[in-house]
């Protein structure tokens, strides 16, 4: 879709255009402090404790995923990624990056020939 991002091996792919690129990261460090504070509950309160400790580090992430909105599909997230490839779009063609600016904007359209109703969403918020 365009060319490499940032140090990346892989080339960018849809997901990375709805997503900022740091999540990966802010995601690892959030399970690293989940484990380090299930590991330290279990040192020091004793095994019962811990496990319980264990257990919701493992589900309550899962059940706070599954219960709060944007879902994929529903109308939020679908206003929140145009918005996002909205942004994204106008900071690469400022940036001078044609390839991803190009690659944004078909993103754009067919999201756009899909729900044209977005584009009306987005000018009511702006004021247009």
């Amino acid at each position: 879709m365009a060319e490499k991002h940032g140090l990346g091996i892989k080339p960018i792919q849809y997901q990375n255009t709805i997503s900022p690129p740091w999540l990966t990261n802010a995601t690892i460090v959030f399970w690293l402090v989940d484990a380090a504070a299930a590991i330290w509950i279990w040192y020091f309160h004793g095994w019962q404790q811990g496990l319980g400790a264990v257990v919701a580090a493992l589900v309550l992430p899962a059940v706070f995923q599954a219960a709060l909105p944007p879902r994929q599909g529903s109308t939020v997230y679908l206003r929140n990624s145009f918005q996002v490839m909205n942004n994204r779009q106008a900071n690469y063609a400022r940036d001078n990056d044609k390839a991803r600016a190009m690659a944004m904007e078909v993103n754009i359209s067919l999201l756009l020939d899909v729900r044209p109703d977005l584009l009306d969403a987005y000018k009511d918020e702006k004021g247009a």
